[in-house]
């Protein structure tokens, strides 16, 4: 009872003698200008600076480099008074950040016809608990003490003077006015040091505008619950209605700051402070660091403690002029003591220091915590508690929650409210105190669109942004088996598909060797609804006519093919004819292949002189078949099958037009007889092989009837079909064998056929096939036009198994330099680093490595080829350990407009999201069993419950030894539809 009545009589003396928050604001107007600069009511300019982070990994050596170049650029103006640094940086976890960035996930999904509610809704639980939101601005002060006291008294005149003339109070309205000409270029100058001197050490920064200045302010100050997104503020610049507010001309002026910053008037209950949602609890620096530690290993105790918290750190300049030196000296943070013996030594070191060149600074620093509103006092009390062990473990500071007014310390917490703190001054080497700053953070990947989220080893959240591919959207993918390369890639190609902005698919294409992708297009087919589930399909292809793709086919109505497939069948050529594990072509090959193609169309086509056009023939196909009897169309008796096509077209019906042409173009051993043509014969006259004395026509014809034999899918009319599907995956398991030069070959010459079959219309650019109706060519135009403004990707997996071919080396290269003009991304995913060409390197906008497996050659092997530092090569040697309970995580390397990127990220899917993407044999036997019974998305839940980890092979593996234990032996199969059918009744 006494505690309470004391509690009591404690807040109503404070608020008897308190001020108001509004009274500790220092601005009072918004100036325009790059960088936006707010005035404060004594004259002062701050400018404020977002600081998203360290781009490049910041170990020991990178924060050294940071502190020298730092200390040499702003020693200058912070030498002596009138400079100020206030560096605010705030952490905040818990469900609202997360719902914002899955949120725009969600709409993207919802604006595509997908419904994707179980994945996206567990993302943002599984989450919830292990990242965070991270902010840190600096807000940059420039003083009227910097100027000459005779040239700070003329100024302030003529502004006393200029004030007597102006229309309103600094109470009613603003007045967007520098009282201190001088104080400007100084300003400027500051911030332009500033930002120069972070940039050169590798972080990303941005100064805001005024307008973007007082935005922030107003959240920091009320909060996410009190501010909007879309709130601006009213300024000079800005258009608004005039107010109704006396007297009249104030109402044409734009109205004060404070009223349009401060949301909700604080209150103060036993020492905690209310503000919006929020109660806060604060702690003041009472005596610096002994040892000076840099930030990242608070933040580390910080995430381990799950605190929210708010870190202010004010830097002022001329740490050693003022009256106050003992004082302030007295808690000098590496020699603070009761003695003044001590006292005179550290002054005495401090002004060694200073004669060396070295800016002596004052430095305060003070931390806040929170809670809910809604949450009680002892919560916010143990909060309090466990923050003040943790920042104490910092280098031995000492902190106190002894804050004097709680409205002063808040006031000191809001970057560019005020440039003042209650914590107890310290003195320090500036080259001491930048090691303190929250600079050494990852910078966050992407600011926009997001549509996936990474997280840093420690919990910050890192969004990204699939679309922000760079020059050429090149992503290279490297990792070992075991190390979560399936996963990232399902991952990746997941947020391509849910990149803002469309409200239909985008055209993602996947040539693997495995089902690797068969989760994710089965994820996407179940989320659309079933009238568009087509959209979407996994393909096997065999090595037998029915999945047969002609390389020779041709745009809709075309005889003869666009540069870009020319360019194709050459390359694909020349893969066929190079006897298995040789170095190159035989001599004289290279020379007909090109012909040979040119004679191969003109030998079917229709208009051509001399030719040998095909007939068509009933029943080869039957959707044909019945399009021509719909059509009714006068075609002679006998009629060819580019008469065919150019009558379906006729009428419209372009999808039997386009089966029809199947039947029409070449197919590969029309090549045969192309090659014995007069005009390509004699290209090589009497040539032979060297290695067998055959000529080179006949060594030709030889290989390509060997071929026909071993790989029919090349030499019937197309049958593999995708129909409109627009997420499409092929796996080509049946028909990429390994272990010999000779299976290498058919590997490499099915990866490029499949991706002939699935992207052959995206390399086309607006190019218009020669020869067409006008009608045809309005209907090419609108096509065209509609795959080349919708974003494409094109990924292809297990690149290892194809890198020692030339052919399809060099296709891959040439897509790659053409890809970002034509609106498509490509990923390449390898086993072995050395894999990707060193062309394909420089290529790259991102490289994600998954861990070298702890093999010295591949770190050295990765060192060389991105000249990593010795950082990031311990991050590879030690932070990529593989899956893990807290997710995988991955070093990403990629370069943009600002430079090169190198950030830890951790990819952690939640349970339903793995299930949904598991590509494990077993895993996905026993999905398609359960969604075989309840559906998939139903299916994915009751997986995730009965096997939170994302996977079931350990549970089966474990049943399966128990019951041989047991003398009752049970197959695989069976087991699994047991736990198929315990999963789908809830008894597991």
């Amino acid at each position: 009872m006494a505690s309470a009545l004391f509690d009591e009589l404690l807040g109503l003396a404070w608020t008897a003698r308190r001020k108001s928050l509004e009274s500790f604001l220092m601005p009072c107007a918004i100036l325009d200008g790059d960088p936006g600069t707010l005035v404060a009511r004594d004259g002062s300019l701050v400018s404020l600076v977002v600081i998203e982070g360290s781009r490049s990994l910041m170990g020991d050596e990178e924060l050294e480099r940071f502190v020298e170049i730092a200390s040499m650029r702003w020693t200058g103006w912070l030498a002596t008074p009138g400079h100020a640094i206030h560096v605010v940086f705030e952490r905040v976890g818990g469900r609202r950040p997360l719902e914002r960035a899955i949120g725009l996930q969600k709409r993207a999904a919802r604006d595509l016809g997908l419904d994707l509610r179980d994945v996206l809704d567990e993302r943002l639980s599984h989450l919830e608990g292990t990242i965070a939101q991270e902010t840190a601005v600096a807000a940059l002060w420039t003083r009227p003490s910097v100027l000459p006291p005779d040239e700070a008294a003329r100024d302030r005149r003529r502004f006393r003077a200029f004030l007597k003339h102006w229309p309103a109070g600094p109470a009613l309205a603003q007045c967007p006015v520098l009282p201190f000409n001088g104080m400007a270029p100084r300003h400027e100058a500051m911030v332009a040091s500033f930002l120069s001197a972070c940039r050169e050490t590798g972080l990303a920064v941005e100064g805001v505008s005024g307008e973007g200045a007082a935005r922030i302010i107003r959240r920091f100050v009320n909060g996410e619950d009190g501010h909007h997104p879309d709130w601006r503020p009213i300024h000079a610049a800005s258009p608004s209605m005039p107010r109704d507010t006396g007297p009249d001309t104030a109402g044409a002026l734009p109205p004060p700051l404070a009223d349009q910053l401060i949301v909700t008037e604080p209150d103060c209950d036993a020492g905690s402070l209310l503000i919006g949602e929020r109660r806060y609890a604060a702690l003041d620096m009472l005596i610096g660091p002994r040892d000076v530690r840099p930030f990242s290993e608070l933040i580390g105790r910080i995430s381990e403690a799950s605190l929210p918290v708010r870190f202010s750190l004010l830097i002022e300049g001329g740490g050693l002029a003022g009256a106050a030196i003992r004082r302030l000296a007295s808690s000098f943070t590496a020699f603070s003591s009761s003695d003044s013996r001590m006292v005179r030594n550290a002054l005495k070191v401090l002004g060694t220091a200073r004669d060396e060149g070295r800016a002596i600074v004052r430095l305060r620093l003070g931390v806040l915590t929170w809670t809910a509103r809604s949450a009680d006092e002892a919560e916010l009390l143990r909060r309090r508690g466990r923050l003040q062990q943790v920042i104490e473990g910092w280098g031995g500071l000492v902190a106190t929650p002894l804050v004097g007014d709680p409205l002063e310390t808040f006031a000191g917490s809001v970057p560019g409210f005020a440039c003042g703190a209650t914590a107890e001054p310290a003195l320090a080497p500036l080259d001491d105190v930048l090691a303190l700053l929250p600079f050494s953070r990852p910078a966050i990947l992407a600011t926009s669109r997001v549509n996936h989220l990474f997280r840093s080893p420690d919990g910050r959240m890192l969004p990204f942004s699939m679309g922000d591919g760079g020059d050429h959207g090149l992503d290279l993918v490297y990792g070992i088996p075991g190390q979560g390369k399936s996963v990232l890639m399902n991952s990746l190609a997941l947020a391509f598909t849910l990149h803002g902005g469309r409200d239909s698919l985008a055209m993602n294409a996947v040539i693997d060797i495995g089902p690797s992708s068969s989760g994710l297009v089965s994820l996407i087919r179940e989320a659309l609804p079933p009238e568009r589930r087509h959209e979407a399909g996994f393909f096997r292809l065999s090595m037998t006519p029915e999945s047969a793709i002609n390389p020779f086919d041709t745009q809709l109505g075309s005889r003869e093919p666009l540069p870009s497939e020319r360019a194709f069948l050459v390359n694909l050529l020349e893969l066929m004819l190079t006897p298995a594990g040789a170095a190159g072509l035989t001599e004289g090959m290279r020379e007909i292949i090109a012909p040979a193609i040119t004679h191969a169309y003109l030998l079917r086509d229709d208009r051509s002189a001399g030719s040998e056009p095909r007939r068509y023939s009933r029943e080869r196909d039957v959707i044909v078949d019945e399009a021509l009897a719909r059509l009714a169309s006068r075609l002679s008796p006998e009629p060819l099958w580019w008469e065919v096509v150019d009558a379906l077209c006729e009428g419209g019906d372009y999808a039997a037009a386009g089966r029809a042409q199947r039947h029409a173009v070449p197919v590969m051993t029309d090549l045969v007889s192309a090659v014995r043509h007069p005009a390509v014969a004699a290209l090589v006259a009497d040539a032979t092989v060297a290695s067998t004395g055959e000529p080179v026509t006949a060594a030709f014809t030889r290989i390509l009837a060997s071929l026909a034999h071993h790989w029919p899918i090349l030499f019937h009319p197309t049958a593999f079909d995708i129909g409109n599907a627009r997420c499409v995956a092929i796996d080509l398991a049946d028909v990429a064998p390994s272990g010999s030069d000779e299976a290498d070959r058919q590997t490499a010459a099915v990866y490029l056929l499949a991706r002939h079959a699935l992207t052959r219309h995206w390399w086309i650019s607006r190019d218009l096939p020669g020869g067409l109706t006008p009608a045809m060519d309005e209907w090419h135009r609108t096509r065209l036009r509609e795959v080349a403004e919708t974003p494409k990707r094109l990924c292809l997996d297990e690149f290892h198994r194809v890198s020692r071919a030339p052919a399809v080396l060099a296709q891959v290269e040439r897509d790659a330099r053409e890809a970002r003009k034509l609106n498509v991304t490509m990923t390449l995913a390898s086993q072995r680093v050395e894999d990707f060409t060193e062309a394909l390197t420089e290529l790259a906008n991102r490289f994600w490595i998954l861990g070298a497996g702890g093999k010295t050659r591949e770190v050295a092997t990765l060192r060389s080829i991105f000249s990593l530092t010795r950082t990031t090569e311990e991050a590879v040697r030690h932070s990529l350990g593989g899956p893990g309970p807290d997710g995988a995580p991955a070093l990403l390397i990629a370069s943009d407009a600002r430079g090169r990127l190198e950030q830890v990220v951790v990819n952690a899917p939640g349970p339903v999201e793995i299930w949904a993407l598991s590509t494990s044999p077993l895993d996905v036997a026993l999905r398609e069993r359960l969604a075989a019974r309840l559906g998939a998305r139903e299916a994915r839940l009751r997986l995730a419950r009965a096997f939170p980890s994302g996977s079931a092979r350990r549970r089966v593996a474990e049943e399966l030894a128990r019951r041989q234990e047991a003398g009752e032996p049970m197959t695989q199969a069976a087991l699994l539809d047991h736990l198929a059918e315990a999963v789908a009744n809830d008894t597991i």
